[in-house]
């Protein structure tokens, strides 16, 4: 990896060496009314950017949560989608604050009068099994997580 003359990293190499570090999951859902174990976990340690919601089979008063497994360490259910709405196909908007479908895991603290998505950051020590529950509708998509997997970082050098 290329350094300036003051010895720092420069942003672009930076950049590409988190190329093979960023990754997208997608995970598919069906009508299920409680907490459903997908059997896919997020590597530890990582941080999660952003999750969203692609609906293919919708019903009009449809919905989903998503998070990881409420009975783990620190476990939420609905942690990253919290009640969105899966009442038209497509990509779903997700809203922090009053329409609060972005769930605690990627919500902000109040900020002007709107939140601020965070990134998460999820240790090898907390739950990491993705789990959704939806309402009772035959309702049917695709759940698609964003995350920097931590664990290949480790024979980056320091920048």
């Amino acid at each position: 990896m290329a350094k300036d003359e003051d010895r720092q990293y420069r942003n672009t190499d930076v950049s590409l060496g988190l190329a093979p570090q960023l990754k997208c999951m997608r995970i598919s859902f069906t009508k299920n009314t409680s907490e459903t174990d997908t059997g896919i976990d997020l590597p530890g340690p990582c941080i999660v950017m952003a999750v969203e919601l692609d609906v293919t089979t919708n019903v009009a008063s449809g919905t989903i949560d998503v998070g990881t497994l409420s009975t783990g360490t620190n476990g939420d259910a609905d942690g990253f989608i919290d009640g969105a709405s899966c009442a038209t196909a497509g990509k779903v908007p997700l809203a922090a604050g009053n329409a609060n479908t972005i769930g605690v895991f990627l919500e902000g603290a109040e900020q002007s009068g709107s939140n601020t998505r965070l990134f998460r950051y999820f240790p090898s020590t907390d739950e990491r099994s993705i789990t959704y529950t939806t309402s009772n509708h035959a309702i049917a998509g695709d759940i698609y997580i964003i995350y920097v997997d931590l664990s290949l970082m480790e024979d980056m050098p320091p920048g």
